[in-house]
């Protein structure tokens, strides 16, 4: 099997927890072209070799993004900037430490499908990933992954909330509940809350250059 950076490298789309016949506990990795790849480590240690390989410090970003989203579990975890993963239940594991969860990347995501009451995920390169997740709990999470991907911390204008609400809008292909509405928001008073700070300080600086 390829050196696992160099499958990082590749394109990452899916990482999904599986029970592997004479392995036990394995991570099966889907690249941007839909080429697969079996990986004996639990997804644990390879989501870390992941946050390693692109220097992310996994617990920080969760913490930061987890404020914005008002969530402490569950938290999209962005890598780069075409790679942003989103954790699903996809399995029922035989084990408590064994691990439910896989992540999907936002960008790699072509529609939804639902199917006996659970999601199929249809990947952009054409292969379909089921999640025990119902539809509406799987928006709810690309809704919210969506509001990662439009954190803009560096906004310095009041445009800068108007560019925000306009990307998250047209990025959103379903409907917001009552849920993202007030998380969005919040969002903006925050921002608000940030930049009146920021003009304040900015003035007091001005006055005080002019008084001496």
């Amino acid at each position: 099997m390829e050196n696992i950076a160099e499958i990082f490298e590749m394109g990452i789309c899916c990482l999904i927890p599986i029970y592997q016949q004479n392995t036990g506990n394995a991570t099966k990795l889907i690249t941007d072209q839909g080429t697969c790849f079996i990986d004996k480590r639990m997804i644990k240690t390879v989501l870390k070799l992941l946050c390693k390989h692109y220097t992310i410090h996994m617990e920080s970003c969760r913490e930061k993004y987890g404020t914005i989203i008002h969530r402490q579990l569950g938290v999209p975890l962005p890598i780069h900037s075409r790679l942003l993963l989103i954790p699903l239940k996809m399995r029922k594991p035989m084990f408590g430490k064994d691990g439910a969860y896989g992540y999907v990347n936002l960008y790699g995501i072509e529609s939804l499908e639902e199917q006996n009451g659970y999601t199929v995920i249809c990947l952009q390169s054409g292969i379909k990933v089921p999640s025990l997740h119902k539809l509406q709990t799987v928006r709810r999470q690309i809704n919210q992954a969506k509001l990662v991907a439009g954190n803009i911390p560096t906004v310095q204008s009041g445009e800068g909330v108007r560019e925000a609400l306009d990307v998250f809008y047209e990025t959103c292909e379903h409907p917001a509940t009552k849920a993202d509405i007030a998380i969005l928001t919040k969002e903006i008073l925050e921002l608000r809350r940030v930049l009146k700070k920021g003009t304040l300080i900015h003035r007091n600086e001005e006055l005080k250059i002019k008084s001496e």
